[in-house]
């Protein structure tokens, strides 16, 4: 009685990495790359938290390079799509919930050719949240996992920014975020 303690405590707080290349890859529940197909009708990055902020890449994707309007900012690529009917853009055009605008990685040969990424050629973007729409009926991979990284290499610098898991659960077309 009578005696008072004081507590002290230190939280660092440190903004998110900042990254010019991200990537969106199968893997299975331990991690590991796979050559599961991807259905990806959507992906969305923002700089700021809870889908808030800047969306990255602004504007209408219309090719791998181009958009309806704006800065270009940007190149789209990946290491497979299925046909010119599923390429890398398609996944950033805003046509939501149509299996007609999609990524789609069926019949990837490997699981290192099983990504789409898309390089900021404006300089690197601190993203706190983001999204993606998947086509379900059309998606075998359990996992994709979102990576950024700083040179494009992808050959061990890269980090994890964040897992979506569970991306065979539901039907139609599925959002899932961060």
């Amino acid at each position: 009685l009578g005696q008072s303690a004081t507590l002290t405590l230190f939280l660092t707080v440190s903004a998110a990495s900042s990254y010019s290349y991200f990537r969106w890859c199968a893997v299975d529940s331990s991690g590991n790359k796979t050559a599961q197909r991807i259905a990806l009708v959507d992906a969305t990055l923002f700089d700021g938290a809870g889908l808030t902020g800047n969306e990255h890449p602004a504007g209408v994707a219309t090719s791998n390079n181009s958009q309806v309007a704006g800065a270009i900012n940007f190149v789209i690529s990946s290491g497979y799509n299925y046909s010119s009917s599923y390429e890398p853009w398609r996944a950033f055009d805003n046509r939501f919930n149509t299996t007609a605008s999609m990524w789609w990685s069926l019949s990837v040969p490997n699981a290192a050719s099983n990504y789409i990424q898309v390089e900021f050629t404006d300089g690197a973007k601190s993203i706190l949240s983001g999204s993606i729409i998947v086509a379900q009926n059309f998606t075998d991979a359990t996992n994709i996992r979102l990576e950024g990284s700083t040179t494009g290499a992808f050959a061990g610098e890269e980090q994890t920014i964040h897992t979506f898991t569970n991306t065979t659960s539901g039907s139609g077309f599925v959002t899932h975020t961060f």
